[in-house]
């Protein structure tokens, strides 16, 4: 009905301004009115089983996350990083660049920078949990200090960190134990 009254009010706008309304966009009106009649009868005949369908999808999503989309702690990614490997890298940042470490695997931010006079790749994170960290920003030139574990992934030379330094900030990644803070669950 609001869609109705918004044609109709824009009709009476072209007229006010003296547009000429052309017998193609009042045979458009009036089928659009007569799809929006046959729509909100469908809708109102087809509620019942809408609402029905819309409830068991709610309870579905309830049992069935998404989890870290190839992330999690469990996921094959993070079965790479061994925390009693960890140690300590001086970096300096080249770019910032997204990444997608394996093709099942939700998109994630990475920073490209040089560790020991080599190109090293330093995976941040999934970039719905990094791109949301208050006053997080890295820029070509940038000294930071790491603290995590270096694996070889595809033949690429990659730190999967516990904690990334720069300046006076930590950006906090993992736990004492390794286990990923964007992974929320955690053993009592």
């Amino acid at each position: 009905m609001f869609l109705m009254r918004l044609m109709v009010a824009e009709t009476d706008n072209c007229a006010a301004k003296n547009v000429p309304i052309t017998d193609i966009d009042r045979m458009k009106i009036v089928l659009f009115t007569q799809e929006m009649r046959f729509a909100m009868k469908c809708v109102v005949r087809f509620l019942p089983v809408i609402a029905m369908l819309a409830g068991s999808v709610f309870a579905q999503v309830s049992i069935k996350s998404k989890g870290s989309d190839g992330w999690g702690y469990s996921d094959k990614y993070e079965q790479n990083f061994n925390k009693y490997s960890i140690q300590t890298y001086y970096a300096e940042v080249k770019s910032v660049d997204t990444v997608t470490p394996f093709p099942d695997m939700a998109q994630g931010i990475q920073l490209v920078a040089t560790v020991d006079g080599s190109e090293c790749f330093i995976h941040l994170g999934p970039a719905w949990f990094i791109l949301r960290q208050d006053n997080l920003g890295f820029a070509k030139g940038d000294k930071i200090d790491i603290k995590g574990v270096k694996v070889n992934l595809n033949g690429k030379a990659v730190i999967m960190p516990s904690v990334v330094t720069r300046k006076d900030r930590d950006l906090l990644l993992r736990d004492d134990d390794g286990i990923p803070y964007w992974a929320v669950w955690r053993k009592n």
